[in-house]
């Protein structure tokens, strides 16, 4: 198991199209747009949040799909299955700090 998360890792961090983010400012949402080649074949978007909030914070994946609604300490990874690229020219991730108003979050985004 420990092997399958450091090659995880190891993913994420040699990624091309990735973006790391420390959110400590809960007074607005911030949305995150990731440039997309439509000469590659794409199968999955990550979003890793680790951290701390003093009450309830949304994340997402994209525009339309599910909200996750998260709070207190937070160590998670969203990975859902995306098959971008031809006729799109970029993907996006957005949080909301909804309820929250202190706290420190360090979100990664990738799309591999």
């Amino acid at each position: 198991m420990k092997f399958i998360f450091i090659i995880l890792i190891l993913t994420i961090v040699s990624c091309d199209n990735s973006k790391e983010i420390i959110i400590t400012d809960f007074s607005k949402p911030v949305n995150i747009a990731l440039s997309v080649n439509p000469d590659k074949a794409y199968t999955t978007k990550l979003l890793r949040v680790r951290g701390q909030v003093d009450d309830t914070v949304i994340v997402g994946v994209c525009e339309k799909c599910r909200s996750f609604y998260l709070n207190g300490k937070i160590d998670t990874l969203f990975n859902p299955d995306f098959y971008g690229g031809q006729g799109m020219d970029s993907t996006y991730f957005y949080f909301d700090p909804y309820k929250s108003k202190n706290g420190e979050l360090k979100l990664t985004f990738s799309i591999l």
